[in-house]
């Protein structure tokens, strides 16, 4: 990830590899496909707020 990659998109990958969630068991309790999960870790897309607040 870039400097430039928003901090909620890093502070998503570091919090999922701390609690040892695989990014496909996040995107099912997200409810939320798991190539969406890939691209906003990867700063591909910014993650939406009403998926943030999903879970």
């Amino acid at each position: 990830m870039s400097n430039t990659t928003p901090i909620i998109t890093k502070n998503i990958k570091k919090l999922r590899k701390e609690k040892g969630l695989p990014q496909d068991k996040l995107s099912r309790l997200a409810d939320v496909a798991h190539a969406t999960i890939i691209k906003i870790e990867s700063g591909g897309i910014k993650a939406r707020l009403l998926t943030l607040l999903k879970k």
